[in-house]
This record gives structure tokens, sequence and C-alpha cells, in this order.
């Protein structure tokens, strides 16, 4: 049987105020999703809107959707994907709807190709990437992945026009360039030592900044930021960069690159030293991915955090020292660490960490997603083993353990954590477990867990569930 077509118009939801479907409308598309925007161009050819099911119902619908700017005010664009004129003149139409007052959320890509293109479309994704510079005041949250020529064709447009008194970029609070991986230098102005980066001093408003490859002269504004993540640093010493940052709360380097002599980059002075080192009063937060031999004294010998309370260090390499110009800098910097994220070390230098930090309360580690990593993990919880003289951690009362889901140790682990609840004098029953899987987790995999977790526990402390928010690992969470 055939259903009766509807008429639309006699819907109740048409009957609403404007302003009351607009607010519907705004609650759909609302999302704290980094990933979802307005309009998305992500493969050759292939460019949607959010709002493309609802503007396409009727007439009215389609009204209200491309007059109201808050709608197109977040643009998903690599610019690379631009295959003919006609994308290039529908990109601008949907970026004129985001009007001049909503401040937008961007990502722009458009890195180097091997495939020559015609001139033509060359232009037309250029005129893009210039309709956007023309907007540079109402940049708020933006990505950055574009390839150094183009970069420099950029700022060459963009300074046509006089810097104004804060800047091209006076709202802008997040930018993240860490996709752009080449090198400081790739990034100068031709004929001149200058960074092609100058265009973001002044940004009065910069609170986050990602950044690839950060060095002494970077002429990023720093002067507000409250979270800086770095994947490449060079430079003698920390304290020339983070004595510019002095509102930093968090703080994350994955590589340092020490230069030499006769780079542009070496200061062959430095205002502070390990008897006079400077003092960062507001950093909370440190991480450190990637932790090699490079990071020696050097970088921490005149920098300190008294008011660190979160650590996360990972990737430690193995070395018959372990990592003592680190903990120096913990214990002289005096500050009372509560979390520790640690990934891959001996238990030796994990013990060490456990010696300096008195007050921890949160401990996570993870094991790199392999079952020798699981097997080493075992071995990392030997120190939070009690004995009758001594606690380590007395504090300690959220433990997370990640790991694959590679279940052939989940018994061994289960049983290793019981013993040491047991050396720490806490009754197992007592504690309280969330397991969490991704929720594509095969149930099976589930049951094996959760039995291993019964043979030592309290079945009525134990709680699994699977979640979207984990990544391709495992998470076990005790509450001590």
């Amino acid at each position: 049987m055939l259903m009766e077509p509807i008429d639309v118009m006699r819907c109740p939801i048409q009957k609403l105020p404007v302003e009351t479907l607009t607010e519907i409308f705004r609650w759909y598309c609302s999302s704290d999703w980094d990933w979802d925007f307005s309009v998305t161009l992500d493969r050759p050819g292939r460019l949607v809107t959010k709002m493309k099911e609802i503007s396409g119902t009727c007439s009215a619908w389609h009204q209200i959707i491309c007059s109201d700017s808050s709608f197109w005010s977040s643009f998903n664009l690599e610019l690379q994907c631009i295959t003919n004129v006609g994308q290039s003149v529908l990109l601008n139409t949907f970026i004129s709807r985001s009007g001049s007052v909503h401040l937008l959320r961007l990502y722009v890509s458009y890195p180097q190709s091997d495939i020559i293109d015609s001139q033509e479309l060359e232009n037309a994704r250029l005129v893009i990437l210039g309709i956007l510079l023309d907007q540079s005041s109402r940049w708020r949250d933006v990505r950055l992945y574009i390839a150094p020529d183009i970069f420099g064709r950029a700022v060459s447009y963009l300074t046509q026009r006089p810097k104004p008194v804060h800047g091209y970029f006076p709202n802008l609070e997040r930018l993240n360039s860490s996709d752009q991986d080449s090198t400081a230098e790739e990034y100068q102005e031709p004929n001149s030592d200058r960074s092609l980066f100058h265009i973001f001093y002044p940004c009065p408003a910069l609170k986050r900044l990602s950044v690839h490859d950060v060095w002494n002269g970077n002429p990023i504004d720093c002067s507000r930021l409250t979270s800086l993540d770095l994947i490449t640093y060079r430079g003698n010493s920390l304290s020339s960069l983070l004595s510019r940052c002095l509102h930093l709360r968090r703080f994350s380097i994955a590589y340092w690159d020490i230069p030499e002599v006769e780079d542009p980059d070496y200061e062959g002075f430095r205002p502070w030293s390990n008897s006079h080192p400077f003092q960062h009063l507001n950093l909370t937060t440190l991480s450190l991915p990637m932790y090699t031999e490079e990071f020696n004294s050097d970088i921490w010998e005149d920098v300190r955090f008294p008011s660190l309370n979160a650590l996360e260090v990972d990737q430690v390499e193995e070395s018959e020292t372990g990592i003592p110009e680190l903990l120096v800098m913990l214990t002289d910097s005096r500050c009372s660490l509560q979390t520790l994220i640690l990934g891959e070390m001996s238990p030796d230098v994990f013990k060490e960490f456990l010696s300096i930090t008195p007050s921890l309360v949160i401990l996570t580690l993870t094991s790199h997603y392999t079952f020798r990593a699981l097997q080493r993990q075992l071995k990392m919880l030997a120190p939070l083993f009690g004995t009758d003289s001594e606690l380590p951690a007395p504090k300690l009362s959220c433990l997370t353990i990640k790991f694959s889901e590679t279940f052939e140790g989940f018994r061994s682990i289960s049983e290793h954590i019981h013993d040491m609840l047991i050396s720490r004098r806490r009754r197992p029953e007592s504690i309280r477990i969330k397991a969490q899987y991704r929720s594509e987790a095969r149930s099976t995999l589930m049951a094996i867990s959760f039995a291993s977790l019964r043979d030592y526990f309290d079945l009525n402390t134990i709680s699994v569930s699977g979640t979207t928010k984990s990544q391709d690992y495992f998470n076990l969470e005790l509450r001590l």
C-alpha cells in the first residue's frame, strides 16, 4: 500500500516562529568534535555542507539556513581537492554566507603536489585562499598545512595591506601548524632571515599554539599563551622560549635540536643559569612524549616549574643512567606532582619517579599496544608493591592501565594487580574497577577479561562498558 504524499507546509513544525526553527537547527549543528565543519572539501571533487539535508527540505528552511551566518562559520578545506573552477565559485558563495560578524574555525590544507595542474585551476585555489585571508580578522580557531612556497604567496597577499595595530589576526585564539613539517629555513622570506610566520605577531587573543618547528627567533606572539605544543624545538635551553610565555599552563615538547655554535639559533648569552634559573610560576602540566638522549642537562638546568602538578613522559630510551637531569630539575623545582602518565620505561626509572612524587594521586601506565610491552608492564607494577617499612606513593587513589586488546596475559595482569593491592594493605573487595573498551570490541573479548577480573575481585565492584572515547586499547581503571 502506497503512503499518501505529505503536505510539508501543513506539518506542525512549519507553524513555529523562524527564531525557534533557527535554534532547533543550531542545536542540530552543535558539536564539540573538532572535525565537524559547516563546509567540508576533503576529497577530490567532494564538496559537502553539513546543512544540506535541512536546507533541501523546503524553500523556507533553505532561506533560514542560507541567511543565517552562524551556519557557515567553519570550513574544512583541502584546497588541492578543488578539481574545477565551478567548485571554487561555489566555495566563494559558501564563505560569503558567513557574513562579517561570526568568528571562523578553519582547517586549510594546501601541501606541495607532484601533479602539475592547469594555471586556471591553480589560480582558482589561490583565489579561495585569498578570500579566507581577507577574513583574517575573524579567524578564531585555525589549523594550517600549507607548503612553504604557497605560504609565501599567502603572506605576500596578506601584507599588501598595512598591518593593523592589533595585527592581522586580532581574534585568533588557537593556531595549529604542527602538520607543516618543513624546516624553519623553508618558511623564511626570500632574500631575508625573517620568518613568514611574522604575520602572527601580534596576536593579542592567541591562547593555544601547536607548531612543528620552533626556534629562538620564532616571531609568533606567545605573550598570552596558556597551552603550547612543540614537535621540535631548536635552541640551547628552554628558558629563552618559556620566559616569553609567562601565562603558560600546559607545555609539550617531543624533540629537541641543539644548534651548533655557528648556527643563527645558537645563544651566545643566556640570562639564566643553574644557580639563577628561570622560575615559571604558572606551568602546571608538562608533556614529554618522546624522551630521548637529546634531553640532557642543558635543556633543564636553567628552568624550574614550582607549580607543576601533572607530568607525562613516554618512550624513554634505554640507558644505564635513566633520566637524572629531568629528575633533578623536578626535585629542584620543589613541585608537588599529583598526576603521572608514564609510557615505556624501565622499572628502575619508574621507581625513581615514585621516589620524588610523595603526593602522587593519579597514575596512568601505557604499554604501546604490543603483548611484549604488556609483559613488561607487569614488571612496571613492581615499584608500587608495598613492604613492611615502605609504601610507595601513599596517597595514590586512581591507577589506570592502558594496553592493547591482546588478552593472552589478562589473567596474569589481574593476578599481579591483586598481589600489588594486598602488599599495599588494601582489601581487593573494596577496590572499584572500571573497564572500558572500544565500542567495537567483540563481546567474547569482554567476557574473557571480565572472567579474569572476577577471579580476583568482587563482582559487585567491577563495571565493564564500551566507549567511543578510548582508542585501540583497553582501559583498566582502579579506584583505590
